[in-house]
């Protein structure tokens, strides 16, 4: 799985060697339910594992109603899977697929990929080692898609309560990208930052509003803003010498990230809707530990490693 967009261009060439096994099932169910609620006292936890032997449970979206969803490994496979608010977890397997990731592949932070009504996105890879993405309904039922101009649909990262989503388009190659916005009646708006030589979402809100990361000429990330109509504008923050990365945005507008200073060193930045741009480090922090998303930034790789259990907290 990735551990963030950073090195993505370079890991996303050995994804389709991955895995060589076919799931001839959609999804598996564990109707056991947790002994504890989902939703717990403010400030608790409550841990878990998707059943059946997982090597890795990570956590990457919940919606309003507390359902969680994220990605697994069992020792052969990639799944995803969903968390009920019961407790109850189903593992997500797109039929015929030799893995399926639910959002960006959990390796990155961007989302959401589950709206409040539990659709969830993501995509999966086939026999052929070619991607899709896909929606699961909250009944279960996939829709697969693949965007035009690419051969490779990946990193379907978010998606809105009315159902748009937002994910890349890649070629053969896997090293050039374009971003895309796939509307609710399954039609596509392709779009690339300006300056661009990969281009990628990393979060929507509700009005369709889209941040995300491209990389320049000499490969260096920067962050974007798409609006509903479609208008793009780009940003770095201050002393981003060595990148800025956007992670996801807000119903209002606000988007929230990283950026990189001269020494490689990370820090968080706020972007509020009206452009401006907060730096920040947490108190008493190691310069590497900075980001607001660093739980997550840390990822592994497709190699089997020790078990970290799900995390969710009120």
């Amino acid at each position: 799985m990735r551990h963030s967009i950073g090195p993505m261009r370079n890991g996303l060439r050995g994804r389709s060697a991955r895995l060589g096994l076919t799931l001839a099932a959609a999804t598996f169910m564990y109707a056991a339910p947790s002994p504890v609620h989902a939703k717990p006292p403010n400030g608790t936890f409550v841990t878990f594992d998707v059943p059946g032997g997982a090597f890795d449970t990570i956590v990457d979206g919940i919606n309003p109603a507390g359902a969680v969803t994220g990605c697994t490994f069992d020792g052969t496979v990639n799944l995803g899977f969903v968390r009920a608010p019961n407790g109850a977890v189903t593992t997500i397997a797109v039929p015929g697929s030799t893995s399926t990731f639910v959002g960006s592949e959990c390796g990155g932070p961007a989302g959401p990929p589950i709206n409040p009504a539990g659709a969830i996105v993501g995509s999966y890879t086939d026999i052929g080692g070619i991607t899709h993405g896909f929606v699961r309904s909250p009944d279960g039922i996939f829709t697969r898609f693949d965007a035009p101009g690419g051969v490779n649909t990946d990193f379907v990262c978010c998606i809105t309560p009315a159902g748009a989503v937002a994910g890349i388009s890649l070629d053969a190659s896997y090293s050039v990208g374009h971003g895309f916005l796939r509307a609710p009646n399954g039609t596509f708006a392709m779009f690339d930052s300006p300056g661009s030589t990969f281009t990628a979402p990393t979060g929507i809100n509700p009005e369709v509003a889209i941040s995300g990361v491209y990389f320049d000429a000499n490969f260096i990330e920067h962050g974007f803003f798409r609006a509903r109509d479609g208008t793009i504008t780009t940003f770095d923050a201050l002393g981003a010498v060595n990148g800025t990365e956007p992670h996801g945005i807000n119903p209002a507008g606000a988007i929230v990230g990283r950026y990189l200073d001269a020494n490689f060193a990370e820090h968080g930045f706020l972007r509020a809707p009206d452009g401006n741009i907060t730096i920040f480090d947490v108190p008493s922090s190691v310069p590497l530990d900075t980001s607001p998303s660093e739980s997550i930034l840390r990822g592994r790789s497709s190699e089997p490693t020790m078990t970290r259990p799900g995390l969710m907290a009120s």
